[in-house]
């Protein structure tokens, strides 16, 4: 569109207008853009309050925790403190059996969004 073939039309002063008019055009429509795009996200994503979590038990007059809105956690995931006595034993006994080693590494799992 800068590069024209015409000199004629380049040499024309309502030439620099236009181009810059152009220019702001497009500037303008990828910033609005920019601004939906991440409105659309930052939607998708937002965390939900505590009132849009609790709701009103069917049963009584206490609240609860809406279960259709949250992730629950799998039941393949041990969070028992059973669980983690036995990984402590286990560790200590390769401990005692091996040494202290020279190098020990931790791996986590973490869900990030």
């Amino acid at each position: 569109m800068i590069l024209l073939n015409d000199l004629k039309f380049r040499l024309n002063y309502y030439w620099l207008t236009y181009i810059y008019l152009q220019l702001e055009k497009l500037k303008h429509h990828q910033n609005t853009q920019r601004i939906l795009y991440k409105r659309s996200i930052d939607e998708s994503y937002r965390l939900l309050l505590a009132i849009e979590l609790i709701q009103k038990s069917n049963y009584s007059n206490t609240y609860h925790i809406n279960e259709d809105l949250i992730i629950p956690i799998s039941t393949f995931i041990k969070t028992e403190d059973s669980y983690f006595h036995k990984k402590k034993l286990y560790l200590n006994s390769i401990i005692q059996k091996f040494g202290l080693p020279t190098l020990f590494i931790i791996l986590l799992i973490t869900e990030s969004k």
